[in-house]
């Protein structure tokens, strides 16, 4: 069942004010996404918690790609929205704004 509203467009790229751009994530990302999901690993339990479970203690990068997927899948289906913020060059990951609405108990 589709969490956002059925006409909502998700942002292909968004441009921001100074060098960043927020983009959808996908599996291509996983090297700059491990390591800001590991380095907000506990900010992200905080947050989502029992909802879903904190990132695990030790994810590789092979494990985060393995996972990139399905939050692709999540924003393609309404599910949620999983998107990054990029330098101009594609270089500097700032986490992943997700929208997941708190409480499901699944991960979209």
């Amino acid at each position: 069942m589709p969490r956002l509203s059925a006409d909502f467009v998700h942002p292909a790229r968004v441009t921001l004010p100074g060098e960043y751009r927020l983009r959808p994530i996908t599996p291509a990302d996983s090297g700059l996404d491990c390591s800001a999901v590991m380095g907000s690993r506990e900010r992200l339990r905080s947050l989502y918690g029992e909802a879903w479970g904190p990132p695990p203690t030790a994810m590789t990068h092979e494990q985060d790609r393995e996972d990139l997927p399905r939050h692709e899948r999540g924003t393609a289906e309404h599910k949620s929205s999983h998107h990054a913020l990029f330098d101009d060059a594609g270089t500097a990951d700032s986490a992943s704004p997700g929208t997941t609405p708190a409480g499901k108990g699944d991960r979209p």
